[in-house]
């Protein structure tokens, strides 16, 4: 039996099944991913944690270790996390740029269930790691439109001069 089939097929304890999951992420950190990516991919392992992110009912324990597992990658080498993201939306059928914002979706939602600090740590790296890309979808997650501000937020850059220069007579146009 696999490993995938084995986090699939069978109901483990959420203690348990976070304890597979932070193994898995040890492996990620101390291998090298170019030669672990075919393995996740082929063991169903990364598509796997793209559609456990999506699961409403999972704890938030889960969530936060699956989430690390996907910016442990992202975090290492960012354009072969986005060639993974490509080659399981066309393994699945699906689009690309869809299992992107899932990811990227639940990178923004599930933050506040990664409880210790290198953890998150790791899931802001990731997901600044992916700002690295040149990917429209990417930048897009962080923007804010205009009606997502609160009426009264006011933006005001200021010019503050530097303590060690003598001269502070500069001012920006």
């Amino acid at each position: 039996m696999t490993l995938y089939k084995a986090l699939t097929a069978t109901k483990l304890p959420a203690i348990q099944l976070n304890r597979v999951l932070t193994t898995i992420t040890l492996l990620i950190r101390t291998s090298p991913l170019s030669s672990l990516a075919h393995l996740l991919l082929n063991a169903g392992l990364f598509q796997h944690a793209i559609t456990a992110l999506d699961d409403d009912k999972a704890s938030g324990l889960i969530l936060a270790s699956y989430l690390e597992i996907l910016s442990r990658i992202a975090m290492i080498d960012p354009n072969v996390f986005l060639q993974m993201v490509a080659e399981t939306a066309r393994r699945g059928g699906k689009d690309e740029d869809k299992d992107l914002e899932v990811v990227l979706d639940a990178m923004w939602r599930n933050f506040d269930y990664v409880g210790d600090a290198r953890s998150r740590k790791a899931v802001a790296m990731g997901a600044g790691a992916l700002l690295t890309t040149v990917r429209p979808l990417s930048w897009s997650k962080l923007m804010v439109g205009k009606s997502e501000l609160p009426r009264k937020t006011r933006w005001r850059i200021q010019y503050v001069p530097s303590p060690d220069r003598a001269d502070n007579s500069e001012h920006l146009p």
